[in-house]
Formats: structure tokens, sequence, C-alpha cells
């Protein structure tokens, strides 16, 4: 299986375009791709393009495999979201998305309506940290398939009443992005 985002070669764009991310993965196994309108990532592969899943009672790590830009004018509050199996990784503890060079804080997706996710802000012209995937598979559970999607979100200050990344979106904005 895969995880799909919406994507502009050589790099994914929001639309309207208030972010972009960047593929940043140099690794040789060529676990991110970006084809077309989609950018892909497709864990548990190896150099020869084989799927090996992942092994039980074991810790994987994709280091830096793509950044986020900030496009807009302004500052930019953005978050993630998971569904399908990747929801469920993330809920089980299997799967989590780190923001920062370690691999030891998680960014906190807004998934089943969740009001404590992590929400970034990114200043005009900045870029987040390196966005690492990590997998922790427990003991007797072997992972082959994936499949969901990641879905990065962003709103300018633009789209926010009250300052309040929280707050209600100004809805006769044409470039307001839910």
């Amino acid at each position: 299986g895969t995880i799909t985002v919406l994507a502009t070669t050589p790099s994914v764009a929001s639309s309207p375009g208030l972010f972009s991310i960047v593929k940043t993965d140099t690794s040789k196994n060529n676990n991110v791709q970006v084809n077309g309108s989609s950018m892909t990532f497709t864990p548990g592969t190896g150099i020869d393009g084989k799927m090996y899943g992942f092994q039980p009672g074991s810790m994987y790590y994709y280091e830096d495999l793509c950044r986020i830009n900030n496009t807009w004018g302004g500052k930019i509050y953005l978050w993630y979201s998971l569904d399908g199996e990747m929801a469920e990784l993330y809920n089980e503890g299997a799967f989590w998305l780190s923001c920062d060079a370690s691999f030891g804080e998680k960014w906190i997706p807004a998934i089943g309506g969740n009001e404590d996710y992590d929400i970034l802000e990114l200043e005009t012209d900045g870029s987040t940290g390196p966005i690492n995937f990590t997998f922790s598979i427990a003991p007797g559970q072997e992972l082959k398939e994936y499949s969901g999607n990641i879905s990065f979100h962003a709103r300018s200050d633009y789209d926010i009443v009250d300052d309040n990344p929280g707050g209600d979106y100004l809805g006769d904005r044409p470039d307001a992005d839910p």
C-alpha cells in the first residue's frame, strides 16, 4: 500500500498556495516519490524496490523525508490529519510523525474529532524542521500492507477570527484554506 498526498512536481503544493511540501528524502530505497500530481511514501521497501515489510518488535525511523515551506505572504498555522489504517496505526502507538531533529517529539494529528492536535506556526518564508516518520512494531505483529492518507492543512492569519488558530473561518475569503 501507499500513503498519498496531493502534489505538483517537484514538490507538494497546497491549493490555494499557502505552503509546499518539499521532498528531502535522499535514501537509495526511493520510499518517497513525486509523480505528476502526487507524492507517495511507501514504507517497508528495500533498495531493490521489493516490499519487505516490518519485523515484529522493531522500530523503523525514516528521517527527514520532507519539509514544509510557508509560501504565503504572512504567518500560517499548520497541522495534519490521518485517515484509514494510518489513523489506526497512530491510535495503536505504532506510527507517528515528528517535526524536528529528534524522533522523541510526536507531532499530534487532528483525527477523530481530537481537539488537542498540534498546530505549528510558520512565519513568512519559514520552513518546518525535518519531518520524520516512525513505526514501532509490537512483538507478535508484522506489518506488510499499508493504506491511508496523511493530509497537511494550513490557515493563514486572514482565515482566523480573533487571531485564534482554532477559530472560525472567514468564509468570504477566496484564498481561505480549510
